[in-house]
């Protein structure tokens, strides 16, 4: 019989098939090129905070000063101000998955590594779930809030795809839809609601006019804010002779050594333009998906949290190996603690919450 086939209890092989499910997944994962611990981050690890199953991770924010200080001798004492703190949390939880790589028949069959196909499953598996994860979260796809079956924009979802923590919708401050159009049912019934330009002109624009919280959208590292847009949507815009003209130049060298632009297909306004396959539908006021629509998102610094639980830092899961059926059927599997969720703040007197470092774009398109 094969030696591998037999399942591996050995610490360092185990840890050599965890980094390599972890490898197959970074390489297919465009939330990850977004991860940091600073606070420039788009995507902020919370990694001071690990916790174990189950529990929640709480960090605290505050607004900027608004008071207008002292002038020349004028006495500052009595006249501090307070700082206004606020807290989100989010949960960390256990997502896993197994699969089945064969019998003893097979072993014998097929010249190849079982626990290999395993790895590439359960890699991709990985690699689904956080993006997925990431994009409901960022463009606050609240249908993934229920549990469904299938794999579509409808369903297929549950507390994994959603990071382990309920998806709050957009502030009304927070959310632009194609020519002004009220609602994302009603852009989806006017086919020529596609993405321009001129949107992004205008979602950056309110990035550095923020009145909702007193704190602009803040960049990225080198200054840029990223635009996440669905491939369709890329489509609509590539088609946009203004946007040819634009992007001969624009991605020239940077591609190379900087993480931000490993997926990106252009830049417009210090703004990267990365196509990503997760970005779901519009929204109708009953919570379902909208047909022939798309959320886009652009992206500032500290737009959503992500945590870990103990054991599991920088996101390394864990592999295990078992055998079923009297030592017949081999199956691997793969699971991580962990959470995500977008970042909310409270803000003003009716303490309503408000999206921070990120505006939802909302557009017609269809699959073409």
């Amino acid at each position: 019989m094969p030696e591998n086939f037999f399942p591996s209890n050995d610490p360092l092989t185990r840890k050599q098939w965890i980094d390599e499910v972890n490898a197959v997944a970074e390489a297919r994962m465009v939330a990850s090129r977004y991860f940091g611990t600073g606070s420039n981050s788009a995507i902020r690890i919370r990694d001071s905070l690990n916790k174990g199953y189950g529990d929640e991770v709480t960090w605290s924010s505050s607004w900027p000063l608004k008071g207008t200080g002292t002038v020349g001798p004028e006495t500052l004492k009595g006249k501090e101000e307070q700082l206004t703190l606020f807290t989100d949390k989010m949960r960390i939880d256990l997502s896993r998955h197994a699969v089945p790589v064969g019998n003893k028949i097979d072993a014998q069959l097929a010249p190849v590594n079982l626990r290999k196909i395993g790895r590439d499953k359960l890699g991709s598996w990985k690699a689904k779930a956080v993006d997925m994860a990431c994009a409901y979260q960022l463009a606050g796809y609240t249908p993934a809030n229920v549990d469904a079956g299938g794999d579509n924009d409808a369903g297929g979802r549950n507390a994994t795809y959603r990071g382990h923590n309920t998806i709050t919708a957009p502030h009304a401050d927070r959310i632009i839809r194609a020519g002004g159009i009220a609602t994302d049912t009603l852009v989806g019934a006017d086919n020529t609601a596609k993405m321009t330009l001129e949107l992004i002109d205008y979602a950056k624009e309110r990035c550095f006019l923020e009145t909702a919280t007193a704190a602009p959208i803040e960049p990225l590292e080198g200054g840029k804010h990223v635009l996440f847009v669905h491939p369709s949507v890329m489509t609509d815009l590539r088609r946009n002779e203004e946007w040819q003209a634009i992007q001969l130049a624009a991605l020239s060298g940077k591609q190379e050594g900087n993480p931000l632009y490993k997926f990106a297909a252009g830049e417009y306004n210090d703004t990267i333009i990365v196509p990503w396959q997760y970005m779901p539908t519009g929204v109708s006021a009953t919570n379902t998906s909208v047909a022939n629509t798309r959320r886009s998102v652009l992206v500032g610094a500290e737009a959503l949290s992500l945590a870990y639980g103990r054991g599991y830092d920088g996101g390394e899961g864990d592999w295990e190996e078992t055998e079923d059926d009297h030592n017949f059927i081999k199956y691997v599997a793969y699971d991580l603690i962990w959470g995500v969720k977008a970042n909310f703040y409270k803000s003003g007197s009716a303490l309503a919450e408000v999206d921070y470092g990120k505006i939802v774009i909302v557009t017609y398109s269809a699959a073409h």
